[in-house]
Formats: structure tokens, C-alpha cells, sequence
């Protein structure tokens, strides 16, 4: 949490400052033709690495889930990947509880996190659907899309790095995770997390 305040309060203001600096030398090079290219790049280059660096600060540690809560920490996700990607997220959250806790949200959040990347990179869609749904002593989370999909029951199949820290995650909170996706007929991600038990 301390690294991604500094990240954020730190880095990527002192990087949007370069970037203003940047933007003002183009208006003051002596040989357009020569430096103004130049000067654009840099400042193409500012831009994207103040975005990454702020993206991974809020990766490191989401303001959002403290602050607003898992469901709707989900919810700005889901807005904020549809903007960035051009995917439609339908994003529907019910019977979720006012007080998760923190290594359960945190959990969830990466696993939709990592599954709405995954398919970006690799679905071929431009919709998904992300549910959220208190189950009595478990919460759901279930992430679909209608994309390529892949043989999970192919004894050739390997998860590739995403899904490995998908079943990683939800393992270390003694969840359980379900992939169900066959070639040309979707992918669907499920991870079911125990409330009390991870609480403990």
C-alpha cells in the first residue's frame, strides 16, 4: 500500500510534469523538421509510461475496494476496461455483502482483473459479463464471454501464466475455481470463496 501511494502521489505526478515540459518545448525548438518529431515522441512516451505506472499502482493496492467495496470496486473495473478496451462489460451484482473480507475482496477483484485480460487478448469479442453473487457462506464470481474459447479437457491443454495465478489466487483463500470452454463456444471463469473460513 505505502509503494503504490508513492507511486501515485509521487511518480506520476513528476511524470505528468515532464510531460507539460515537454509539451511547451515543441512550441520552442529552433528547427521543427529537425527536433519537433523528436520532442513529440518524448512526450507520446511520458504519457504512456505516467498511464502504466499509475495503472500499476492501482494494481498494487485498489483504492477502490477500500473505499467503495468490492461490488462497486467491480463495477468502476468494469467501466474502466470498457473504455480502455472497447469491450462491453454487463456487470450484475447481487445479494453481496456490505462487509467482505479484505483477502477475499482482494482475491475476487484480481480474478476479474486477470480474466477480463485474458480475454481481451485472447477471446475475440466485444462483450463479456461479470456476476457477482453472495451464495449464504460463499461469494461467486463468474466472468463469460462468447470468444474463441479453447479445449480445457485437451490432456494437452496447459493454463497459460494468467489462469496459473487465477487458480493460485483463489487457492490461497481455499476458493474454488471452475473453467468450462470449448473451441468456438466461449470461456467461463467461476470462482466460488468461502466467507468464513478465509476470514479467519
Amino acid at each position: 500500500a505505502r509503494i503504490a501511494r508513492e507511486m501515485h502521489d509521487d511518480w506520476t505526478q513528476r511524470l505528468a510534469v515532464l510531460g507539460i515540459d515537454a509539451a511547451n518545448l515543441e512550441h520552442q525548438v529552433g528547427d521543427p523538421k529537425a527536433s519537433l518529431p523528436l520532442v513529440q515522441a518524448m512526450r507520446k512516451q511520458l504519457v504512456r509510461l505516467a498511464d502504466d505506472v499509475h495503472a500499476l499502482s492501482r494494481q498494487l493496492h485498489p483504492p477502490l475496494i477500500n473505499d467503495l467495496g468490492l461490488e462497486e470496486a467491480l463495477r468502476s473495473e468494469c467501466a474502466s476496461f470498457t473504455r480502455r478496451e472497447a469491450i462491453t462489460v454487463n456487470y450484475r451484482a447481487e445479494s453481496v455483502p456490505s462487509l467482505v473480507p479484505n483477502n477475499v475482496a482482494l482475491c475476487l477483484y484480481r480474478v476479474a482483473q486477470e480474466s477480463l485480460r485474458n480475454l481481451a487478448k485472447h477471446a475475440a469479442v466485444s462483450e463479456a459479463s461479470i456476476e457477482l453473487i453472495g451464495a449464504g457462506s460463499k461469494l461467486v464470481l463468474r466472468v463469460s464471454d462468447q470468444g474463441v474459447g479453447f479445449d480445457s479437457e485437451s490432456p494437452h491443454a496447459t493454463p497459460g501464466i494468467g489462469l496459473a495465478s487465477i487458480a493460485e489466487r483463489v487457492n490461497l483463500v481455499r476458493g474454488k475455481l471452475m473453467i468450462d470452454s470449448a473451441p468456438g463456444c466461449g470461456t467461463t471463469i467461476e470462482a466460488q470463496v468461502p466467507l468464513e473460513r478465509a476470514a479467519t
